[in-house]
């Protein structure tokens, strides 16, 4: 089953046994109170100082899943500035939850990155870590300054959910989910960021949604359960 959710508070579910759509109009519906502000027109941005891609919206989806998650770690391939990563860790701090939750990125940015990095010295480390320290979140994450395929022996647990926006080249972004997927635990959540990027868009494309009980979409983010 599918689960589709769009700025108008629609939803699309789409069943692929009995293959057929069925629309919902979610201003019929009571809204579970701990997810209304995904449904608010202006929902409150909590790291409007943080530079990155990520809305609102999709920011207070990570910052669910996180308040929610159960055992495992929380793994985040690419953290840029660290926008994504304060939203993850907010949501453990709130919850005062002890999943280890490692960013990873070599903070050297993709190659539509590398002349604003190469102006702000080589490297986004620094303004990272500013940002996590300056919420007050630094406890909460446990950087990784590599390259996704070079930490994936960094760790050693289950993960309960993995963040993919990294890389958007095709190759890089089907490298990320085949080599993590099988660290990732039964019931686990996988999310993609950036799905109407080509690269990602093509291995989404490319995955059988009848493998996966569940499937969703907040905006940019197509997220799987595992």
């Amino acid at each position: 089953m599918v689960v589709v959710l769009d700025e108008n508070k629609c939803v699309e579910i789409i069943d692929f046994e009995k293959k057929r759509k069925t629309h919902l109009d979610l201003n019929a519906y009571e809204i579970a109170s701990e997810y209304h502000h995904l449904f608010e027109p202006n929902p409150k941005d909590l790291f409007p100082d943080v530079e990155g891609w990520l809305t609102t919206k999709e920011g207070l989806f990570l910052y669910e899943l996180s308040k929610k998650v159960g055992s495992g770690c929380i793994v985040e391939i690419g953290s840029w500035f660290g926008k994504s990563t304060c939203w993850i860790a907010q949501g453990l701090k709130e919850n005062n939850k002890k999943n280890n939750f490692y960013a990873i990125d070599p903070h050297i940015g993709s190659n539509e990155h590398k002349k604003f990095v190469k102006k702000v010295g080589g490297t986004t480390n620094e303004i990272f870590l500013h940002n996590l320290c300056g919420h007050h979140l630094e406890k909460y994450v446990i950087p990784i300054k590599k390259m996704s395929w070079e930490a994936i022996n960094d760790i050693k647990e289950p993960i309960a959910f993995l963040f993919i926006d990294g890389s958007h080249e095709y190759e890089d972004v089907k490298k990320d989910f085949e080599q993590w997927f099988s660290k990732v635990k039964i019931g686990g959540i996988i999310a993609f960021h950036d799905n109407n990027w080509v690269g990602v868009k093509k291995v989404l494309d490319e995955i059988d949604r009848n493998d996966y009980s569940e499937m969703g979409i907040i905006e940019t983010i197509t997220w799987i359960k595992k």
